[in-house]
């Protein structure tokens, strides 16, 4: 499975002239756009999208995160989640596929903690409807979900 993740993170840096951008604590996430494409295995898709977060609590370090973050059993395990549904007879249905991954620690260090950040998400296609659909959304460390 390809299972890339490419995250570029925009932090401002404090200066006595320019206002620093303020954001809700609980993490937005916008769609920007999604492609196909060929790999080892099939097709393959990439999921673009941004997010803001007011208090910068985005991401996991490697280990020691805390219990419901390192259990691999626990819904918080991935903090980046990607479903797909796909068009049946003019009705969406849901599949039992989950394109979960773990989003690295991003808390920027010093006393503004806001982030901006693109996600670029890349993953095996295991099969292409005429239509197919993906949701997707983040938990922060305080388990908000945008």
């Amino acid at each position: 499975m390809i299972g890339r993740l490419f995250v570029a993170a925009s932090i401002e840096s404090i200066t006595s002239c320019k206002k620093l951008p303020t954001y809700p604590d609980i993490p937005a996430l916008e769609y920007k756009s999604v492609t196909f494409g060929e790999g080892d295995l099939g097709k393959t898709f990439t999921l673009t999208v941004s997010f803001t977060d007011g208090d910068g609590d985005i991401g996991y370090n490697e280990s020691g995160n805390g219990e419901i973050y390192d259990d691999t059993a626990s819904q918080y395990y991935n903090n980046f989640v990607i479903t797909m549904s796909y068009l049946v007879n003019n009705t969406w249905r849901d599949t039992s596929l989950s394109f979960g991954t773990r989003i690295p620690y991003l808390t920027p260090d010093g006393p503004h903690k806001a982030l901006k950040a693109t996600i670029d998400k890349t993953d095996d296609l295991p099969f292409l409807s005429t239509k197919i659909r993906f949701t997707a959304f983040i938990y922060d460390r305080a388990l908000h979900k945008s």
